[in-house]
């Protein structure tokens, strides 16, 4: 695969201008690792630039001249703030496509508007080249000021990837160069709201043991308009950090480095049917982030999980055609597509079907009375569906055929029905899959799994998808320290 060199911003203001006016897509592509002064430098940041370059142009169909870099020097805040104005939304119109992509610190900052940011108080922002800690609004570009931008690009088809930390600890990470630590956090200490006698308060979020616990996502409390089609990526999920190492004798952002590699060589595509779906590449980002962490102490104990936030239908698209995503929901979504939104290949739980009179033997036929067998490794919530081609689902349990939600036990067989319910499932012609999912963290999808007791077809299948997948692939806040849902999911493809 070729490697484009990054693009120098070096024309002359009014040539810039005269071009940025030409509507057409646009991708701006920032990376900062040349920080100097409060912020500790970075090697990850031009390698990623370099990589992201290739990833946008070859994989998602950019052409040269609708790709901006602004790299080391050239991202300071003035700058910027000018290329979100002039290029991206001066430069394009309604239904282009806008990608936005950001390497480089991230940190917090006492709230400048004052009351939009809940009790915390707190603004996140991305770390330009200028950044200055004696005078904390200089060198940042704010959740604030992004939302804001993008309220402007609200007719446009936005994609944002931010591999930066918005947290901050007082631990090595911000000692010593970048070339004497082989994998380093991204973020700067945040910056907590002054005091009448000029002082810096201590900020609310610090628990005892000293570890700042925010919302690293960066968009997570920006309002865009309802029609905006938007979708955000990002290295890590809320109280986490981002990190950067060496790969392949390179320095390069861990999430930024996985997300380019699974769409160039299709490595995301878990259930090979040929297309990486956003849902394939999220569980394949977070086993990756997960594998790192593996390998250092502070990943362990914080937590790394890659996130996506988006339209519940967007994230069935295949990500590798992003040029030619339909907006429109998919109205009759095939069992491929729905596999693709919800599996991402895993396959760590256990499904089979057997008759329902244990004395009746031999292969299962169609109007046969059947049961469905689960099992698990580890304790948690079923929800089994139907999934027939032609977009037509079924939820088969919980249902109002059942007195109460029975969750399975580790390692045990839970059947449904068992012999105290009085509920029959016939199978009937035709073929389809049966999908089980084990949610091992209690309560999580209660709400959602109430919506289809009915024993009827789910309406807008895709959606609902979508919405159990954010749930899935989001983040657990009721242990001690935050981390990704836990949850197992089988498959049974059948054809009577």
């Amino acid at each position: 695969m070729r490697r484009a060199s990054l693009m120098v911003v070096a024309a002359a203001a009014a040539t810039l201008a005269s071009t940025w006016a030409l509507a057409a897509d646009r991708a701006l592509l920032i990376g900062i690792g040349a920080y100097s002064g409060d912020a500790a430098p970075l090697e990850g940041p031009a390698n990623d630039l370099v990589m992201m370059r290739d990833l946008v142009e070859t994989e998602m169909g950019f052409a040269p001249e609708e790709v901006l870099v602004l790299s080391d020097a050239q991202a300071s805040r003035p700058a910027v703030l000018a290329a979100f104005q002039n290029w991206l939304i001066a430069g394009t119109g309604p239904n282009d496509r806008v990608f936005i992509y950001y390497s480089g610190h991230g940190t917090q900052i006492y709230d400048e508007v004052g009351g939009d940011e809940g009790p915390e108080g707190m603004d996140e922002a991305l770390v330009m080249v200028d950044y200055d800690r004696s005078d904390p609004l200089a060198g940042l570009v704010t959740d604030d000021e992004i939302g804001r931008m993008l309220d402007q690009l609200a007719d446009r088809r936005v994609t944002m990837l931010v591999d930066a930390c918005h947290s901050g600890t007082v631990s090595r990470s911000l000692a010593g160069t970048a070339s004497a630590l082989s994998q380093r956090a991204r973020f700067v200490t945040p910056i907590s709201r002054p005091q009448a006698d000029g002082t810096s308060s201590r900020s609310t979020l610090v628990p005892d043991g000293g570890v700042l616990r925010r919302d690293t996502g960066l968009i997570g409390d920006i309002q865009v308009p309802s029609k905006q089609r938007l979708e955000v990526w990002s290295a890590s999920a809320p109280y986490q950090l981002a990190w950067e190492t060496m790969i392949d004798g390179r320095s390069h952002g861990v999430f930024s480095y996985h997300f380019a590699t699974a769409l160039r060589e299709g490595t995301a595509d878990t259930n090979q049917n040929g297309t990486t779906s956003r849902e394939e590449l999220l569980s394949y980002l977070a086993a990756e982030a997960d594998a790192f962490c593996k390998t250092d102490f502070e990943c362990q104990s914080k937590g790394f999980t890659p996130q996506l936030s988006a339209p519940p239908v967007s994230r069935i698209l295949s990500v590798v055609e992003w040029p030619e995503d339909n907006p429109q929901p998919v109205t009759a979504p095939s069992v491929a597509q729905m596999l693709d939104l919800l599996t991402g290949g895993r396959e760590d739980a256990q499904l089979s079907l057997v008759h329902m009179d244990p004395g009746k033997s031999g292969p299962i036929r169609d109007n046969d009375i059947v049961a469905f067998e689960i099992s698990s490794d580890r304790d948690g919530e079923v929800l089994l569906f139907d999934l027939r081609d032609g977009g037509q689902v079924m939820q088969l349990f919980p249902s109002r055929a059942f007195a109460k939600n029975t969750p399975v036990a580790a390692n045990r067989v839970l059947r449904i029905p068992d012999a105290y319910t009085r509920a029959n499932f016939r199978i009937p012609s035709g073929s389809g899959t049966l999908l089980a999912l084990v949610v091992h963290d209690r309560g999580l999808v209660e709400e959602l799994s109430q919506r289809n007791r009915a024993l009827t077809p789910i309406q807008d299948p895709m959606t609902f998808f979508g919405e159990l997948m954010r749930e899935l692939n989001g983040t657990w806040h009721n242990d001690s320290e935050n981390r990704k849902v836990e949850f197992g999911i089988a498959q049974l493809p059948y054809k009577f």
